[in-house]
């Protein structure tokens, strides 16, 4: 998942006049620790890559890995260039220790 943001990040970051490169699929934090993705664009990301959004969800959230709001693992993020304030999967980006866990627990959120 990090990969694909990081291969997609102009979907992710505005220009200098707040416009996306397409549409806009979330954002990424100033400090590059945290991306919003936004809800539909996770579940599609998600199943064309052959794996359960929900189930994934669960997993990251039971990993401390994505912020929740409530018990909605969803949060609402303004962003530059939007005017509405979507749902987003508010997920931590990984730094090696993380990355190795998604590594291994990539077999059992695969659909």
């Amino acid at each position: 998942l990090a990969d694909w943001v990081a291969i997609n990040q102009s979907r992710f970051q505005p220009d200098e006049n707040g416009r996306y490169s397409g549409e806009c699929w979330g954002c990424i934090e100033e400090d590059g620790c945290r991306v919003f993705i936004i809800k539909t664009t996770f579940d599609r990301a998600m199943t064309d890559a052959g794996f359960s959004p929900q189930s994934f969800l669960s997993w990251a959230s039971k990993a401390g890995l994505i912020k929740k709001n409530g018990n909605h693992q969803t949060v609402p993020k303004r962003m530059k260039g939007l005017e509405t304030t979507p749902r987003c999967v508010s997920l931590q980006l990984p730094d090696a220790d993380v990355e190795r866990v998604f590594d291994e627990m990539e077999e059992q959120i695969h659909v």
